[in-house]
Order: structure tokens, then sequence, then C-alpha cells
């Protein structure tokens, strides 16, 4: 069983610690949190502006903080376009088309976090 969480939402460090201390107390006993660093909904504005360190660090967060995690297509490429200024929703978000990407020449030319995650 794994439990929904607002991971997503938690950005600094002060967050990021508030919200793990909140899990690991009461809590603990009834939820499996499940860390997912992206959604099809949302795209936070860390990712949008940080840059590939950013996408780095959420997915090296999620692993190490929560026993299960996971991550929307596209985030291995670093994709980061919001769907107009201000908004936590992809330009492209596969709610509503197909996204094909070219997975291999992406990892052929180190564009992937694939051999981190």
């Amino acid at each position: 069983q794994q439990s929904y969480t607002y991971f997503t939402w938690r950005n600094t460090k002060q967050e990021l610690t508030e919200y793990v201390t909140e899990l690991s107390g009461d809590a603990a006993s009834y939820m499996r949190p499940n860390f997912f660093v992206n959604t099809p909904d949302i795209l936070p504005g860390y990712l949008q502006h940080g840059g590939r360190p950013a996408f780095e660090a959420r997915a090296v967060l999620a692993a190490t903080l929560s026993p299960s995690w996971g991550v929307y297509a596209g985030f291995e490429l670093c994709e980061n376009t919001p769907a107009k200024p201000g908004s936590e929703e992809y330009l492209h978000s596969e709610k509503y088309e197909l996204r094909p990407r070219e997975w291999e020449s992406a990892e052929r030319e180190g564009r992937t976090l694939t051999p981190l995650i």
C-alpha cells in the first residue's frame, strides 16, 4: 500500500525537514509515503527554474527520504517548460497528448538522468 504525499510541493530545506518530520511521527504507523518528484499535473517552480541540478537533487531526495518514489516521464530529460509563466502545469502535458521522446539519443548524448535514477 502506498500513500499520496505532498513531497512535490516541498522545496526548501525547512519545508522538507518539517514534512519528513511530520511523516516520521504518528503518521508512520499507517502511512507509506510515495514521493513523486513530479506528476502529469505538477511541474514545480523549483524544477522550472533550477536546471539539471534541481532535477538531480529532487531525485536524490525522493530516493533517500522515502522507500517508494516515482517520476513522471520526461523527468529524466529535465523537461521543464510550463504551460504559461507562473503555471505548475507542463506545456505539453501527457494528460492531453502523446509525447514521443528520443530516449536512446538522449542517453547517447548524456542528456538524461537515467544513470542517476
